[in-house]
């Protein structure tokens, strides 16, 4: 399973798609917006090539 496939089923389970606002909602608009800003932001960073021996840090809520 690719990236952009994870990312897509992860803000699916977690109702974050633009197309699941409520269109109902003050502002919806917007939040489809921000929603679709996330995936703009996740997408670029996903693209960014690393340096050579670039080793991500784990999140300290991760570590052990």
């Amino acid at each position: 399973m690719d990236y952009n496939h994870l990312w897509h089923l992860a803000r699916e389970r977690l109702n974050l798609l633009p197309q699941q606002v409520d269109p109902n909602l003050q502002g919806a608009d917007a939040i489809r917006a921000i929603h679709q800003s996330t995936w703009n932001i996740a997408d670029q960073v996903n693209a960014t090539p690393q340096p050579p021996g670039h080793r991500p840090r784990p999140h300290p809520a991760l570590a052990a």
